[in-house]
C-alpha cells in the first residue's frame, strides 16, 4: 500500500518535498524510503531500475547526494557542536544539504527524527520550511507524541502498519524457524522483523518471559509481584522493553475477548480476566509516556499496579 501511494506521488509528479514514514520499528520504513529515492534518482525507464549508474551506487551506499543519519549508540541523533559538526549530527546533516549537490538533487533520510532532542528538531525546520530545488528529505519515526508539531505539520505523512501475524510467521518459517518460535515471535514482536530477529535469542527470549510470567501470576493471585528488569533494559532499552510486554498482553487480551482460552505457547503468562487486562496495557502504555521523565519501570509497574489493583506487591 505504501509503494503504491509512493509509485502515484512519483508518477503524477506531486513528489512532495518533505514526507514523514510514520510506524513500528522494523517494519521497512528505511527500506522503502531507499528504494523510493533510488526512483527519484534513477536514469532508466523502469524507476527504480536497478540497473544504470545511479541505483547500483544506492544499493552499494555510494551515490554522492544521498545523505542518511540515524540514532548513535546511545539511541539518539545528536544534535553535535557548531564547530566541529560531527559526522551523523544534526549540525553535520544541515551543512552537507547546503552543499551544491552534483546531479542537481539530494535526497536525505533522518532515521529517526523521533530520537532527536527538540533543539535537534527545531533546528532542522527551516530546512524543511525552505528546501532547495530539487531535494527530497524523509523524516522515519516510530512515535508520532515525540515529533515536533511544527515539522508535522510540514510533512506529507505516510503511515506504516505492523506486519500481519500470519506473514510474519510465514517469513519467521522461511528462515529455519520452527513452528513454534515462529508464532512466539510473531506475537511478541507486534509485527517488527527487526524485533523479531532480536527476540530470536532464545535466553533473551526466555528472560523477557519469566518477567511477564511474574506480572501475570501477580494478576492471577498467585503470589508477590517479583520483578527485575534491569538486565533487559540494557539489553533491549526500555521502550523497547515495554513495546514487546504490551504486545503480550493486548494478545492476551484479544484472546480473552475472542473467547479464546487456549493460551497457546504462552500458557504459563495466560491472564483470563478482560478487565485487569485493559488496566495492566494502560499502566504499561503510562510508564511508556513517561520515560522522558526518567521513570523507573520496575518502581513505576508496582506502584501503579497496587493503585490498580490494590492487591499486595
Amino acid at each position: 500500500m505504501q509503494r503504491e501511494k509512493l509509485s502515484a506521488l512519483y508518477r503524477d509528479g506531486r513528489i512532495p518535498p518533505t514526507m514523514l514514514f510514520l510506524g513500528p520499528q522494523g517494519v521497512g520504513k528505511k527500506l522503502i524510503a531507499k528504494q523510493f529515492l533510488s526512483a527519484v534518482f534513477c536514469t532508466g525507464k523502469q524507476k527504480p531500475c536497478l540497473e544504470c549508474p545511479s541505483c547500483r551506487q544506492m544499493a552499494a551506499g555510494t551515490y554522492p547526494d544521498y545523505l542518511e543519519i540515524g540514532p548513535n549508540e546511545r539511541g539518539v541523533i545528536p544534535i553535535g557542536s557548531e564547530d566541529k559538526k560531527e559526522p551523523g549530527s544534526v549540525r553535520w546533516l544541515l551543512q552537507q544539504m547546503a552543499i551544491k549537490s552534483l546531479s542537481g538533487s539530494t535526497g536525505s533520510v533522518i532515521d529517526g527524527v523521533d530520537t532527536m532532542s527538540d533543539e535537534g528538531q527545531s533546528a532542522i525546520l527551516k530546512t524543511i520550511e525552505e528546501p532547495k530545488k530539487g531535494d527530497h528529505i524523509v523524516l522515519i519515526a516510530s512515535s508520532k507524541a515525540k515529533v515536533l508539531p511544527t515539522i508535522m505539520s510540514r510533512c506529507f505523512e505516510i503511515k506504516f502498519g505492523p506486519i500481519p501475524r500470519g506473514d510474519m510467521e510465514t517469513l519467521l518459517v522461511g528462515k529455519g524457524f520452527s513452528d513454534e518460535d515462529a508464532e512466539g515471535l510473531a506475537l511478541m514482536s507486534g509485527g517488527s522483523v527487526a524485533m523479531a530477529i532480536l527476540l530470536s535469542d532464545g535466553d533473551l527470549r526466555r528472560e523477557v518471559l519469566d518477567q511477564c510470567a511474574s506480572i501475570s501470576g501477580y494478576l492471577r493471585g498467585e503470589g508477590f509481584l517479583s520483578v527485575d528488569f534491569s538486565s533487559l533494559e540494557k539489553k533491549l532499552g526500555k521502550e523497547r522493553l515495554l513495546d514487546i510486554m504490551i504486545n503480550i498482553y493486548r494478545q492476551n487480551l484479544i484472546q480473552v475477548i475472542d473467547g479464546k482460552n487456549d493460551a497457546g505457547v504462552w500458557s504459563a503468562l495466560f491472564v483470563h480476566d478482560e478487565q485487569k487486562l485493559h488496566l495492566l496495557i494502560k499502566v504499561l502504555l503510562d510508564i511508556q509516556k513517561g520515560l522522558g521523565r526518567n521513570l523507573n519501570i520496575k518502581n513505576s509497574l508496582k506502584g501503579m499496579l497496587y493503585s490498580a489493583f490494590a492487591l499486595p506487591l
